[in-house]
């Protein structure tokens, strides 16, 4: 169930401020390497130290997020809390309907040393003449580096009025030199959601991504 915002503004920040170009919509089954829900707006743990960041984007249909994201070190470890509010337009597997969206996501992150620990779950509304749906989810993913490796494990669960969306992602990164890393990711999904006759998600399979980052 994944949609794109395609552009625009910011913004405020508590201790830092942040403009973004484009971000994707509430959680479909990508694996935290792969940005997780969009809701962990900082991809890569970073040592900013306490803070709050917030944010508005909107696009050229009417729709719009808003979110924050609070960051906050305690000890040797970092805590990371983010919330996202999302309205907007979903289209049906194959285009046959076209639903309103007003999506509430949340994800909790602690970083201990080089690992990673997330959990979210979010609820979402979809409204169409005659129609609404209900669709919950959760999910939770780890990511652990070690030298210039780096892996990755992400769970996805959710339900849309009785049927089940499933996926699982994992991820490895290889360090080649600054800022130049080689990515494998391997994608499982079962998502065939079908209500009231229409296909919201018709997706199952697995497929692997291999690509070269480079990033400064």
């Amino acid at each position: 169930m994944a949609r794109r915002v395609t552009g625009v503004f910011v913004v405020w920040a508590g201790t830092l401020l942040a403009c973004i170009a484009g971000g994707a919509g509430p959680l479909w089954a990508q694996g935290t390497v792969l940005n997780h829900e969009g809701l962990s707006f900082l991809e890569e743990p970073l040592a900013i130290g306490a803070g709050d960041v917030s944010f508005v984007l909107m696009d050229t249909d009417g729709g719009f997020d808003v979110g924050a994201t609070h960051q906050r070190p305690h000890g040797n470890k970092d805590y990371r809390l983010s919330v996202r509010y999302t309205e907007g337009a979903f289209t049906s597997a194959g285009g046959a309907a076209r639903f309103d969206s007003r999506a509430l996501g949340g994800v909790g992150e602690v970083i201990y040393g080089s690992t990673l620990f997330d959990a979210g779950a979010g609820f979402e509304t979809l409204s169409s003449p005659g129609l609404r749906l209900e669709r919950w989810y959760v999910s939770s993913g780890v990511r652990v580096k070690t030298g210039v490796v780096s892996l990755s494990l992400e769970g996805h669960y959710g339900r849309v009025e009785g049927e089940e969306e499933a996926s699982a992602a994992l991820g490895v990164r290889y360090d080649l030199a600054r800022g130049l890393s080689a990515n494998f990711g391997l994608h499982h999904e079962d998502a065939r959601v079908n209500v009231n006759g229409v296909n919201l998600i018709n997706s199952k399979g697995t497929r692997a991504v291999v690509s070269l980052r480079f990033s400064f």
